[in-house]
């Protein structure tokens, strides 16, 4: 469903500590904004699963490689400002 896809670990911080972190969804080669494409889906529960499995293949591959996953946030892409 998603080709080029890539996703931006954003972390959340509550009292100074990482609880979570975001998904941010980013496309290789599109010009279209990751809003703008998800509305104009008319399968979202697929593109939901698509996304979720994206995530855990991620954080699966960063736990083989470290004892201690981490996530770095990086940004490839210019924003886009109208």
């Amino acid at each position: 469903m998603i080709k080029n896809k890539y996703f931006i670990y954003q972390p959340n911080f509550f009292e100074g500590s990482v609880v979570s972190y975001e998904a941010l969804i980013r496309f290789k080669g599109y010009t279209v904004l990751p809003h703008e494409f998800i509305e104009s889906l008319k399968d979202k529960m697929s593109f939901d699963k698509e996304v979720i499995s994206h995530v855990v293949a991620d954080k699966l591959t960063l736990k083989k490689q470290r004892k201690h996953s981490h996530v770095n946030k990086r940004i490839r892409e210019k924003s886009r400002i109208k």
